[in-house]
């Protein structure tokens, strides 16, 4: 098995593994970002580490939604099931939290209320995490790390019991809105629902908190293959040590393997043109594999392309909707197919040796190519160019504070000079600054 085909083996594992709720039916690839909302001391550490750090929930900010996930589920359990919830390793979860809205007032009190950032991330679907261990000083490498591939989803919001509900009212609605997959066989139901907590309480919050309109990265660790990665960090005014882990949007730098850059453009025929500059371009100084996204015929449709880790476009849809990106591993009937989404333009560079250097040749020639198609016009036709291997950071709202336009400066500058994050986009908050009484 190639190195391309098991690690799209293990995203497919990853995505089974994912609690489905009926909310969450079309996928969250119709979604394009997630926002990470930031006070400014923590979104500069997490733009200098390239890092996230996840929580263990029983340690965040919502310190009763685990143990109502828990009670709830323990609820609608069948009455004559022996499981002893409480013990099944729940605390074991490491969680990153995300909202589905940028610039969304109730988000910058909680969470930004002095001045912060909503950080707009594409996380599209499972990919490889490394998580790195407590020991590793120096956060910019992954040579020291465990892999987790993780996916983001939904919270759930459930209703409380309700005075008028009855007992099998009550357990019929609980099992129908977190979508507990049955089971005709009985010797089986322990270990199904065993697993149907293990994979959802996480992710099940009280409907009191359903604007919040969240969505989550969970990193499990009840078998203990994170207990080399936990590190403790001291609470603000708590007399507490919050277990917490590093995240990296990257594959371990061991074996560094040679970058493939992937054109993605609607065009057909621009995407084409592109594809040829850039390998007439990199052929001078860094022979490097481009490649367009879409196919002509099926003769390419049966080949194995080149492999090309942690691609930022992996996407959920049909197998026929555009041409699989690098994970088609497999048959027409493949339950489990990434593609590229419609309305996607943009140029990657995969993680892999020599990627700086390649990305400033990319990016020259991409601003260079759209400057000359569209100089006549007033409105430059941009397409972003963008790095695996690190945070899929796409855009950066500023909130409301006092000195906003200086802020947003500072994070031009360094995302210039950052070259995997020269072309996110930064914007102010459209919400007025308010000084508290």
């Amino acid at each position: 098995m190639g190195k391309g085909t098991k690690e799209y083996s293990d995203i497919v594992n990853a995505k089974k593994k994912e609690p489905y709720f009926e909310k969450n039916q079309k996928g969250f690839s119709q979604n394009e970002l997630v926002y990470h909302y930031r006070n400014f001391q923590s979104f500069w550490q997490i733009l200098q580490s390239d890092a996230l750090w996840a929580t263990n929930a029983r340690f965040s900010n919502d310190e009763a939604e685990q143990k109502f996930g828990m009670e709830l589920i323990a609820s609608v359990i069948p009455e004559d099931m022996k499981l002893d919830v409480d013990n099944m390793g729940l605390d074991e979860n490491y969680i990153i939290c995300f909202c589905l809205e940028d610039d969304k007032l109730s988000q910058w009190r909680g969470y930004a209320s002095e001045g912060g950032v909503s950080m707009g991330f594409d996380f599209g679907m499972p990919r490889a995490f490394s998580v790195l261990h407590s020991e590793a000083k120096d956060i910019s490498v992954t040579s020291n790390c465990e892999i987790q591939y993780v996916g983001l989803n939904n919270v759930c919001y459930v209703q409380p019991r309700q005075n008028v509900e009855g007992d099998e009212q009550y357990r019929a609605r609980c099992q129908r809105q977190i979508n507990f997959c049955p089971s005709a066989i009985k010797d089986e139901e322990t270990m199904l629902y065993t697993d149907e907590i293990q994979s959802k309480a996480p992710f099940i919050k009280h409907d009191g908190f359903y604007e919040e309109n969240e969505y989550r990265l969970v990193f499990s660790n009840k078998n203990g293959e994170l207990n080399a990665c936990i590190r403790y960090r001291d609470a603000r005014k708590e007399q507490l040590r919050y277990p917490y882990i590093i995240t990296k949007t990257a594959l371990p730098e061991d074996k560094p393997v040679s970058c493939v850059i992937r054109v993605c453009i609607e065009d057909e025929k621009k995407e084409k043109e592109l594809v040829q500059k850039l390998e007439k371009e990199l052929k001078k100084k860094i022979p490097t594999l481009v490649q367009g996204c879409h196919f002509s015929t099926s003769t390419i449709r049966d080949a194995e392309e080149p492999f090309c880790t942690g691609c930022v476009l992996r996407r959920w849809e049909s197998i026929h909707s555009y041409r699989p990106c690098r994970y088609n591993y497999g048959s027409e009937n493949e339950e489990y197919t990434f593609c590229l989404q419609k309305n996607t333009n943009c140029v990657v560079i995969s993680q892999g040796k020599e990627q700086k250097k390649i990305y400033e040749i990319v990016h020259k020639c991409v601003q260079k190519f759209f400057k000359e198609i569209d100089s006549a016009k007033e409105n430059i036709f941009k397409i972003p160019v963008w790095c695996e291997g690190h945070l899929p950071l796409r855009k950066i709202t500023v909130g409301p504070c006092p000195n906003q336009n200086g802020m947003m400066e500072a994070i031009r500058h360094y995302c210039k000079h950052t070259y995997w994050l020269r072309d996110v986009e930064i914007q102010a908050s459209a919400i007025p600054f308010r000084k508290s009484l």
